[in-house]
């Protein structure tokens, strides 16, 4: 079901309308596999495959997509509030149901919602993506909240951080910290995502940027939260959970030094 669903969204988007959010190395395979189910082929994947599909400037739907339901959450920065719950909850009535293609009938009535939100008198423009061997923008951020204990929250912050790309330490208990670091674009998303997810309380602590001369592959294995994965054939990152406030801040303090 999830690849046939996702190889009908895909032939209905235009190329710039859908990215592939992994390595290319996984680019390459999940095309492939893409490429064969839509062939009618049987195809079995080992682990889900991450995309992001373009709805609108600025309103995308960040995907996961395996052999049963797929798992998807929308990304759009710059709506309010109550525009963002609106179309979530799209998605999630999609996903609680048995629907045979519920990724592509997502796809279908978040345009047809978008087009009746109302348009804001200055609509923010997507940045120009940087040239493939460009400087890549580097972002780090940290949150504190009064706790972070629940398992859906850390459930989440684990699917998150691999689908977009983003390293991420975080410390449970009382109090939470939340740290991300990445590309400039993927650090926002999920800094985005936690602020909308219900906390007792959350406030940012820190954030900064920096320039990378390379490849974004390159940027992200030169992270200081990638150091333990820096030589990985393959390139994948996580959410690493920490629960002893010494640990965390000896941990931290060790990355950036």
């Amino acid at each position: 079901m999830g690849l046939a669903d996702l190889a009908l969204v895909r032939a209905s988007l235009a190329d710039g309308d859908f990215e592939w959010r992994g390595s290319q190395d996984e680019a390459t395979v999940w095309q492939k596999a893409l490429d064969d189910a839509a062939a009618g082929e049987d195809v079995q994947l080992a682990n889900p495959m991450h995309c992001a599909i373009r709805i609108a400037d600025g309103i995308w739907v960040n995907a996961s997509v395996g052999d049963g339901m797929p798992n998807a959450t929308v990304s759009a920065a710059h709506l309010d509030s109550d525009a963002h719950k609106r179309l979530s909850e799209i998605v999630r009535q999609h996903l609680d149901s048995s629907e045979e293609l519920p990724l592509f009938d997502i796809v279908v009535q978040l345009q047809e919602a978008v087009a009746e939100l109302p348009v804001p008198s200055e609509q923010p423009r997507e940045p120009t993506p940087p040239p493939s061997h460009g400087p890549c923008t580097m972002a780090r951020v940290m949150f504190w909240a009064h706790h972070l204990v629940a398992p859906s929250k850390r459930r989440q912050l684990a699917a998150w951080c691999p689908e977009l790309r983003v390293w991420g330490i975080i410390k449970l208990g009382y109090p939470g910290y939340l740290c991300f670091e990445g590309e400039e674009k993927d650090v926002a998303d999920i800094a985005s995502r936690v602020r909308h997810m219900q906390w007792h309380a959350l406030s940012l602590r820190t954030e900064e940027t920096w320039s990378y001369s390379g490849t974004p592959e390159e940027a992200l294995r030169a992270c200081p939260f990638a150091q333990v994965d820096a030589n990985a054939r393959t390139l994948r990152t996580h959410c690493e959970e920490i629960t002893d406030m010494g640990e965390f801040v000896a941990r931290y303090v060790y990355y950036l030094c």
